[in-house]
């Protein structure tokens, strides 16, 4: 193997320009999937964005298995959701409004979040074009059709529910739009931002973990590990995007939520409101591009705790603190936007860099 990009740090391990795999580093994870020590990588494929989302897993350089996603991927961990032996991990991919659970990469489970409140001014000018026996009657719907495009837009109802497309329409479509709907439940549903784990009662790798949500109604979400019931809810001021998780879930626990509002909030165990992570800023490190993709990079048998930054400018920094420590650029100029550390295969110090244009490249830490 040579080095990685005049690293002498980093072992080019295997490199696929041709991989056509797009991902971010939330779409990433290394997990032994069968208890034996392998450990593979998973992969949620954004496909085209509109179709063609699949869930991929490989083993070593080669592509082993393929899975359909019906909605875009938001997110995906591996968790253990059992303490028997052995002790292979789970796979939930967010989607859309689901988290769909594969247990030795077959589908196992599919939660769907509960749905939200229907906003009343709406339901009861949905529940007028219902008062007569007839579902197609024209005076009903057309009486009914200014006070729903008012209330759609004004926003009283999440612009992700099932009217949607109300707004689009022209002024002749609209009379027709709301006879076919008027015979069907009305619904809202959220959908899932970010997803993360939390470990429930031991802090062990294999140990039983909650799954951590976010969604785009403002709230978090932790689910028990084997019924997937709903532990906890907790309200957001913002739309997260990222979650970190720290603690236990049984004991105590803390939950670093970064929103949409350019705010980070923290919740606690016993103190489900959020709060604004009062701090101070101990040191600023400016880039010259815009960052594209962060990891931790923790090397436990050196006791260094370093993460890696990359950059638009297709450059791959890698710092410890403030200390720049190595700086990678991956073949091509293309900016990394997924990254992963951790153990692939049986090496323990392995990192997996995923470019915007689809090629992937597995690096080793040089001994």
């Amino acid at each position: 193997m040579s080095h990685m990009c005049g690293s002498e740090k980093w072992l080019d391990a295997y490199q696929d320009p041709g991989a056509m795999l797009y991902t971010f580093s939330s779409g990433l994870c290394l997990a032994d999937l069968h208890g034996d020590g392998e450990y593979r990588l998973v992969a949620a494929d954004l496909g085209t964005g509109t179709y063609n989302m699949r869930l991929k897993v490989y083993k070593g350089i080669h592509l082993v298995s393929e899975h359909t996603i019906v909605d875009l991927p938001t997110g995906l961990v591996a968790f253990h959701m059992e303490t028997c032996d052995p002790r292979a991990a789970a796979i939930a991919v967010a989607s859309g409004g689901n988290i769909y659970v594969y247990k030795n990469m077959r589908p196992f489970y599919k939660f769907t979040l509960p749905g939200l409140d229907i906003h009343p001014g709406e339901a009861e000018l949905w529940d007028k074009t219902r008062e007569v026996a007839c579902p197609n009657n024209s005076s009903v719907s057309k009486s009914c059709v200014p006070g729903l495009t008012s209330r759609r837009a004004a926003s009283l109802q999440d612009p992700r529910g099932q009217y949607t497309g109300l707004l689009r329409l022209e002024p002749e479509e609209l009379e027709q739009f709301v006879q076919f709907h008027q015979q069907f439940p009305l619904k809202r549903q959220t959908v899932i931002t970010c997803l993360t784990t939390m470990k429930k009662s031991l802090a062990e790798e294999t140990a039983l973990s909650c799954l951590v949500l976010g969604t785009e109604s403002r709230q978090v979400y932790v689910l028990e590990p084997n019924a997937f019931t709903i532990l906890s809810v907790m309200a957001l001021a913002s739309v997260p995007v990222f979650l970190d998780v720290s603690g236990l879930f049984d004991v105590e626990y803390s939950i670093v939520a970064a929103c949409r509002d350019a705010a980070l909030y923290t919740l606690k165990r016993l103190f489900c409101k959020p709060r604004g992570v009062q701090g101070k800023c101990v040191w600023t490190l400016p880039l010259d591009s815009a960052v594209t993709a962060i990891a931790a990079v923790t090397l436990e048998h050196l006791s260094v705790a370093a993460v890696a930054v990359a950059t638009d400018d297709g450059a791959l920094r890698l710092y410890q603190d403030r200390l720049l420590c190595d700086v990678i650029a991956p073949p091509g100029g293309d900016p990394v936007v997924g990254l992963r550390f951790g153990r692939f295969g049986r090496e323990e110090n392995t990192l997996i860099l995923v470019t915007k244009g689809g090629c992937n490249f597995v690096c080793l830490l040089a001994s």
